[in-house]
């Protein structure tokens, strides 16, 4: 016995779902044929319940067929199946990060600050970790690098970390000259979309948006922005002044000699460069 119940349409146009008053009146016509017709079709009876509670299920079974096939287009892919879109591009979905802040620690001569030693922002309560391991010099101080037991962009302003959180012999006092690099949440689905749309110019070389792409691609980095000016002029945008015919790039994350490597490896020769940090890199 064929089916009244409306099929899933696989078109060229995408998937066609029925609506879930098709399917009832398919059920219902489906239940009232197998009893040989005159079936009262009321809702409130025995068979409008079995024909409801089956309708529900064939939907919501269409509902997640649906839900899998969009999976496959990286404008509706989302978790476990968007990263498996990336792999395709050998992306991976950047973590969560706590804050980085750079302090200065200050104590006895000879003191040893361990990775693991913890810090306190007083203000918010935030713990930080030592994650480079010093020992206090002859000057009584040494600066240690300490990141935030909070993933998250959690604010730590200059002179914020100012509390020992675990006491350590010899060790007095500790603050930072200098405020921390933001952390971050996980790459939401919408950002990692839009990583994954910048990653298809890494094949391309000499624009901003080769550049970009793969200073992203650079393990560590976390964010960057790319802008050049092709012109013969000066000019300013956001804030930042580009000589004529250059390029500025900044990046959070990763380490310099890697973010420049990426920059060479896309940006052609001739052109100048705009920026507070200066690597030398060899063209091999």
């Amino acid at each position: 016995m064929t089916s009244a119940v409306p099929s899933i349409q696989f078109t060229q146009t995408g998937l066609v779902v029925p609506t879930e008053a098709e399917i009832l009146a398919g059920v219902q016509a489906d239940i009232n044929s197998a009893f040989g017709g005159g079936l009262n079709p009321a809702l409130e009876t025995p068979q409008g319940q079995l024909a409801s509670s089956q309708a529900a299920i064939i939907s919501d079974k269409n509902a997640q067929i649906a839900e899998v096939t969009n999976q496959a287009n990286p404008d509706y892919a989302d978790g476990r199946w968007q990263d498996a879109l990336g792999k395709i591009y050998f992306m991976s979905r950047i973590s969560s990060s706590g804050t980085v802040v750079s302090a200065t620690v200050v104590g006895r001569n000879g003191t040893i600050i361990p990775v693991g030693a913890q810090a306190q922002n007083s203000s918010t309560g935030d713990i930080y970790t030592c994650t480079s391991g010093v020992t206090i010099g002859v000057s009584g101080t040494a600066i240690a690098q300490f990141t935030c037991i909070t993933p998250g962009p959690i604010a730590c302003a200059i002179g914020a970390l100012d509390r020992i959180y675990q006491l350590i012999p010899g060790w007095d006092t500790i603050t930072n000259a200098s405020s921390g690099i933001i952390g971050r949440n996980a790459e939401t689905r919408q950002e990692f979309e839009t990583r994954r749309k910048a990653s298809v110019a890494l094949n391309a070389n000499g624009s901003v948006q080769s550049v970009y792409a793969n200073v992203l691609a650079v393990n560590g980095v976390l964010s960057a922005y790319a802008i050049d000016n092709p012109t013969g002029s000066p000019v300013t945008i956001g804030g930042v002044s580009l000589d004529a015919n250059s390029l500025y790039v900044a990046a959070v994350g990763g380490v310099d000699m890697d973010v420049a490597e990426a920059i060479w490896q896309r940006k052609s020769a001739g052109c100048s460069y705009v920026g507070t940090t200066s690597v030398v890199v060899y063209d091999t």
